[in-house]
Formats: C-alpha cells, sequence, structure tokens
C-alpha cells in the first residue's frame, strides 16, 4: 500500500485523484482491470462490475422488458445464422423436458425462430434467450472469446459441422450469465484458468502490435476477459484538462500495475527503483529467504511471460 501511494503521489498532485486511483486499486484488486473512460463527467465516479462484460444484442427484450439472470445455465455457440426452427427442433425439445435454461449466441436469427422463442417462452414451456453477435470483423474473435469464458460447444461451419450435430450432453453449464438488451455479464469459475492464459497471450499480441487500430481492438478484448472490470470517470471543465488527468492517472496506474507484477516501478524523475528490491534489505535476516524465494518465482513468472518456456524460468528461479 505504501509503495502504490507514493508511486501515485509522485506523478498525481490533486488528493481527489489520488483518493480516486487508490479506490479504482482497491476495487479492482489483484486481479482486475481499471479502464480510465474518455468521457468528461462532473464528478469523479468509480464503477465496479464482477464477472465478464460482452457488449453485445440480445433478442431476449422482445420476451422482457427486464434483465435475465440466469444461475448454472447451458450455452451453444455457433458461428453462422439459425434461419429455420428445424435447425435446433430437437434441441428445444430437450430444453422444455428438462425445463433448463440455453442461451444461443449466433450471427444471427431467422424471423421464424425468434418468433418461435419468443412464443413459447411467454407461455411458459421453454427458456431458451437468442443472442446476437455483432456483423463485423471481429465477430469470430468474439465468438471466441465467450466460448473461452463459457467453455460451450462452439458449432463451426469453416470446420463442416452444422447445428444439428449439438446436443444437450455436450453442453456445459455456466455458474451465472446475466443479459440485458446491449450486454451479457458471464460468471464461471471453472474457466478462469483458461480466460487468464488466453488473456495473457491477448495482452502480448497487444504490446507487440505496431497499428494502433490493432491494439485498441485487442485491449478492447482483453477488458472483457477480465472477471473485474472497474471504469473510472474523471471530472474536469476542459478537454485538454480532461486529457491531461487521464494521462497522470494512466501513469500511475501503470507504476501500480509495475508493483502488483514485479514488486518495483522506474520513477522517471529520479530513475530510483523502488519497491521488492529496496523492501528486502529492511526486513530482518530471518525473513529474507522466504522474499528471496517469492522474489525468484516473481522472475520465473515474468520469464515465462517474456519468453513462453517453461525451462527458461525453471532454470532462472
Amino acid at each position: 500500500r505504501a509503495q502504490f501511494e507514493s508511486a501515485i503521489a509522485g506523478v498525481v498532485n490533486d488528493v481527489h485523484m489520488q483518493a480516486s486511483i487508490l479506490c479504482a486499486l482497491d476495487s479492482a484488486g489483484l486481479n482486475g482491470s481499471i479502464h480510465v473512460s474518455d468521457d468528461i463527467a462532473t464528478n469523479h465516479s468509480i464503477k465496479a462490475v464482477d464477472g465478464y462484460v460482452f457488449n453485445i444484442i440480445s433478442h431476449f427484450h422482445r420476451f422482457s422488458d427486464q434483465p435475465i439472470q440466469l444461475y448454472s445455465c447451458k450455452s451453444l455457440l455457433i458461428d453462422g445464422i439459425i434461419e429455420q426452427v428445424s435447425e435446433i427442433h430437437q434441441l428445444l425439445e430437450r430444453f422444455a423436458k428438462e425445463k433448463e435454461p440455453l442461451v444461443l449466441f449466433a450471427l444471427g436469427f431467422g424471423d421464424e425462430v425468434l418468433q418461435t422463442l419468443e412464443t413459447n417462452f411467454k407461455r411458459g414451456t421453454l427458456r431458451v434467450y437468442p443472442v446476437k453477435i455483432p456483423s463485423e470483423i471481429d465477430s469470430i474473435n468474439l465468438l471466441n472469446d465467450i466460448q473461452v469464458v463459457t467453455g460451450s460447444r462452439f458449432i463451426s461451419s469453416l470446420q463442416g459441422e452444422i447445428i444439428q450435430m449439438a446436443d444437450y450432453d455436450s453442453l456445459m453449464p455456466v455458474d451465472f450469465l446475466s443479459l440485458t438488451a446491449t450486454t451479457v455479464t458471464i460468471k464461471n469459475d471453472a474457466t478462469a484458468q483458461n480466460v487468464a492464459l488466453h488473456a495473457s497471450e491477448l495482452r502480448r499480441r497487444s504490446d507487440a502490435a505496431n497499428a494502433h487500430d490493432i491494439s485498441q481492438l485487442l485491449s478492447r478484448r482483453i477488458r472483457s476477459l477480465t472477471a473485474r472490470y472497474v471504469n473510472v470517470r474523471l471530472a474536469a471543465h476542459s478537454q485538454q484538462e480532461h486529457l491531461q488527468k487521464h494521462e497522470k492517472m494512466s501513469q500511475a496506474l501503470r507504476y501500480a500495475t509495475s508493483i502488483i507484477n514485479s514488486g518495483v516501478y522506474e520513477n522517471k524523475h529520479d530513475n530510483t527503483r523502488v519497491g521488492f528490491l529496496q523492501a528486502l534489505n529492511t526486513l530482518p535476516q530471518k525473513y529474507i529467504s522466504v522474499n528471496a524465494l517469492l522474489l525468484a518465482v516473481q522472475m520465473a513468472v515474468a520469464t515465462f511471460e517474456m519468453l513462453g518456456s517453461i525451462d527458461a524460468a525453471c532454470v532462472l528461479a
């Protein structure tokens, strides 16, 4: 905590901004992510969201004007358009029999499909919710990201698969899934490790990207793949003031992230390395071996992230 406060105070003089940064760090925790909004606000505000959040269109609002919250819900991802009910008829019959919810992610739905799902939902005989993936250049990436989070079956036309190949027993349950008209929020502990690895790979690609647009696209994907997401809005009287505050807060958060990941940060004013290594020198001798071991582990993890080599990480440790 002291290292956070020292790093932030070295960048930001405004005590209100310092408090906002520390509050955002507290809200995000060690595994969360923080995003500084480009919007100008009247007052500083911080909003934390639990779960993986995807900004996509849910057709369920035709069924109900209230958000839907589903527990132990199954899902199916389809790289294509469900044009006719006959394509999912057997699946619908099984879910109607089991009285369980199903969320269908697809690139589109025919009118007949939507009408059938809506009619049966209102009758109380079927709880199947259609969610449309935007028809954009990154739609396949979005499907892949959701598949990693849900661990669900992915029907891909590129691999010669058809929708009829999906059956009830092949679909995995998701801990929690919330639907609004424009967002889908997912919580699923079973896939947390796979999601972290997937996000780490996207982060590596973002760092290596030469084009700004590609880096921005990957950053949005990484944001959706963070289990706890904190959005910060900064108060400013002008666009210039907002840009200055945005840059200072981003720099302070980079320092904080460096402290979390490696225990040190680089102060650009005096180039003094502050943090874990310096703290080792002030500890009683009996703690040195334990902290040295922790440092070795941190170095090994950093080496693995940079080189992707378990052997190199183990040798360094």
